[in-house]
C-alpha cells in the first residue's frame, strides 16, 4: 500500500528579478542617470573619504557646545551626501520592490521616521541636519539586500553607524546634549497615578530599536558574505 505523496509548491509564481535595472536608473531619465554613474565612477574614492569624514563630523556634533554643533552637522552634511543620495544608482529596482514589501522594512523605516522626527524637534535648530544623514543613511542601510556591489563597503559603513547612534543615545538620556531639553509627548494624571511621555522617551526606544535592527542586518548579511564560494 502506497502512502500519501506531499509535494512543496509555492502559492503564486515566484517573481522574476532583472538585476540589470537600478532605482535610479528606472526612476531619473536615461542621460542623468549616466552622467551620475560616470561621476560616482570616476570620483569614488574621494567622494568616499569625504562620506567618511562626514560620518566622523556627524559624530563630533554629538559631542560640542550647540553653535559649533550647527557648523559642523552642516558640514557634515555636503560631505556626506554626494555618495549618500548615488547609493540608489547600486540599488537593484526590482529587489527593492520585493524589499519594500516585507513588514521588516516598513517597520525598521517607521521606526526611522519617529526617531528622526523626535531628534529634530530635540535640537530644534541647524543640527538638525545630523539626521538628515542618518535618515538617508538609514535607509540605505534598509535596502542593503538591493545591493549587488560593494557589500563588504555597506557592511563596513554600518558596523561604523552603529556607534555614533549609541553615543547619541547616551548623551540624550543623560541630557548632556548642549542647548535641547526634553518635551512632553502625552500626559496624564489622577489622584492616584500620573503618567508622562516625553520626546526622550520615544527618542531613547527609537535609537535602541534601530541599533538591535542594523545590528542584525549586520550579522545575517555577513553571514551571507562568508557563506559565499
Amino acid at each position: 500500500m502506497v502512502g500519501p505523496v506531499y509535494a512543496l509548491v509555492p502559492a503564486r509564481a515566484l517573481p522574476t528579478v532583472d538585476l540589470s535595472k537600478s532605482v535610479w536608473g528606472e526612476l531619473l531619465p536615461a542621460g542623468i542617470h549616466t552622467a551620475i554613474h560616470r561621476f560616482l565612477t570616476k570620483a569614488h574614492l574621494p567622494l568616499l573619504l569625504a562620506n567618511m569624514a562626514g560620518m566622523i563630523l556627524n559624530t563630533v556634533v554629538t559631542c560640542v557646545d550647540a553653535h559649533v554643533g550647527q557648523v559642523l552637522s552642516l558640514i557634515s552634511l555636503v560631505l556626506w551626501l554626494p555618495l549618500g543620495l548615488g547609493a540608489p544608482s547600486t540599488l537593484r529596482y526590482d529587489v527593492v520592490r520585493l524589499v519594500m514589501g516585507t513588514f521588516d522594512f516598513w517597520f525598521f523605516s517607521c521606526t526611522t521616521k519617529i526617531t528622526t522626527v523626535m531628534v529634530l524637534i530635540y535640537f530644534w535648530d541647524l543640527r538638525f541636519c545630523r539626521m538628515i544623514v542618518d535618515w538617508i543613511g538609514f535607509h540605505n542601510i534598509g535596502l542593503i539586500d538591493g545591493q549587488v556591489r560593494g557589500i563588504r563597503h555597506f557592511v563596513i559603513a554600518t558596523v561604523v553607524g552603529i556607534p555614533p547612534i549609541i553615543l547619541l543615545l547616551v548623551w540624550v538620556m543623560l541630557y548632556r546634549l548642549d542647548g535641547c531639553t526634553s518635551f512632553s509627548l502625552m500626559e496624564h494624571h489622577n489622584k492616584h497615578t500620573q503618567f508622562n511621555l516625553s520626546g526622550v522617551d520615544v527618542i531613547g526606544n527609537g535609537m535602541v530599536t534601530l541599533s538591535l535592527l542594523m545590528t542584525k542586518l549586520v550579522v545575517r548579511k555577513r553571514q551571507s558574505l562568508d557563506s559565499q564560494p
